[in-house]
């Protein structure tokens, strides 16, 4: 990796705006318009910008974006909905205007973005990826001779020379990816593609991103995917409505980023700070340096004067942080908790599936172990195994902080928010699963010689 800026990113904003009637929207294009004509009086230019503001409220999607990224260096852009991932990289490969701000980008740019939205649905798929190519900056000699390669990777067989109407959307969307990937560009920006076709595709389209990362190909990739971006990219931005929150190593940009979980308050309380320096808050450096989760010091807790809860960690076997593990290891989550009260706590983990069911709840009440007594101020930490004996699938999950003892058993005094998602994996093509289904129940199953056994008797004989 060079340290080269091949992307520079210099305070960029993106504004809308949002109007009540089409009639607004029209008004302030015509004063905007109007604003800009060659001669104009200054007082008469001032009165038309003042009646343009006039209509329509505005929505900065971005705020003062900066970053540079080297030659060969990945960088992952992530942030929950809404939070202008998709519009930076719009802006970026040039297909929108930023409000403020410049971008300057060196050499041959591939934008994964709308896969297939500049096909031409009457023509065939081997017109549209000559077009399609030479639009991107290839020539006809390139694209004739990086057709095969084309044509193989899209596996969409004789469906090749027939009308891209035709094709189902995944079809198209394997044609859109195969001509852009294939032209190994200088840059590449990925909005989300990795998900088109089946799990073979996906896994041959990051295995071709891999590729281009090794010859030299700087990546801009966006995903909602965290196994993903912490594979394939070597920093990451956390971006939270519009702003950057953190530029850094990708670990400590997912853990800000799973540990918002659902609640957007989370980040509007100081919890962001929190990750940037460990001892910000004022609060001991957690027994893990990674945490998930982390209360910042100007938050406060559920429980008041009884007990808070401090930080919660993923681990896995080998005690590294961890948000993913495969269908049927151990992980273990670590929470640190203070106590303000002197009063006995319990720690309980509740795990949900993507329905919003809950399927998993346990913690020291359940295993029946009694709960040390704390002095006042003093931190205890409370390690929960659990094995994932659960569906591959994406899961959240939340503490909660409970007193023990009648009779305000069960009473909880502190919780995280849903954080996650935590992710169990299973290849089911490369081995059989341990069990089917929703949960592995504790089995064991056994052969035995079953010996001679006689026919039944029929009824009324012998």
């Amino acid at each position: 990796m060079s340290s080269e800026p091949v992307v520079s990113v210099r305070d960029v904003g993106k504004t809308y705006y949002i109007y009540d009637t089409p009639r607004d929207a029209l008004f302030r294009q015509i004063h905007t318009f109007a604003a800009s004509s060659p001669g104009l009086p200054g007082a008469a230019r001032r009165w038309l910008r003042g009646r343009a503001e006039g209509h329509g409220r505005p929505f900065d999607a971005l705020q003062g974006v900066t970053f540079d990224v080297g030659r060969g260096e990945s960088l992952g852009i992530i942030g929950r909905n809404g939070s202008g991932k998709s519009t930076l990289l719009q802006i970026v490969a040039g297909t929108l205007t930023p409000t403020s701000g410049r971008v300057d980008v060196t050499g041959r740019v591939a934008a994964l973005l709308e896969l297939g939205s500049g096909f031409n649905p009457e023509f065939t798929g081997r017109e549209n990826l000559l077009l399609n190519g030479m639009i991107l900056g290839a020539g006809p000699e390139e694209m004739r001779d990086r057709l095969p390669e084309i044509v193989g990777f899209a596996e969409i067989g004789e469906f090749l020379d027939q009308p891209v109407k035709t094709y189902s959307s995944g079809m198209v969307l394997r044609l859109a990816f195969a001509v852009q990937i294939s032209l190994v560009p200088d840059v590449l920006i990925v909005d989300e593609a990795l998900s088109v076709g089946d799990i073979f595709f996906a896994q041959k389209c990051a295995r071709r991103i891999k590729e281009l990362q090794s010859r030299g190909t700087t990546i801009l990739f966006v995903s909602h995917d965290m196994s993903l971006v912490r594979d394939l990219c070597d920093r990451a931005i956390y971006l939270h409505h519009g702003q950057v929150r953190y530029l850094g190593p990708n670990d400590r940009a997912i853990a800000l980023y799973l540990r918002s979980g659902s609640d957007e308050g989370a980040m509007s309380n100081g919890a962001a700070a929190a990750i940037g320096d460990e001892g910000a808050s004022g609060l001991p450096v957690p027994l893990d340096a990674a945490p998930l989760w982390r209360r910042a010091g100007a938050a406060a807790a559920a429980g008041g004067e009884t007990g808070q809860l401090i930080s919660v960690s993923v681990l896995d076997a080998e005690g590294r942080p961890t948000t993913s593990a495969v269908l049927g290891e151990r992980i273990t989550f670590r929470v640190v908790y203070q106590s303000l009260g002197e009063k006995l706590m319990h720690v309980a983990v509740v795990l949900k599936n993507r329905y919003d069911q809950v399927i998993f709840s346990g913690g020291s009440y359940t295993h029946q172990l009694a709960p040390p007594p704390l002095p006042r101020g003093e931190y205890g930490c409370f390690d929960f195994e659990v094995t994932c004996a659960i569906e591959a699938g994406q899961y959240t999950f939340q503490v909660a902080l409970g007193l023990a003892g009648a009779p305000n058993r069960g009473v909880r005094i502190d919780e995280t928010p849903w954080l996650g998602p935590l992710r169990v994996t299973w290849d089911y093509d490369a081995a059989p699963a341990p069990f089917h289904g929703l949960f592995g129940l504790p089995s064991v199953g056994r052969f035995r010689a079953a010996g001679a056994v006689a026919p039944a008797t029929p009824s009324g004989q012998g």
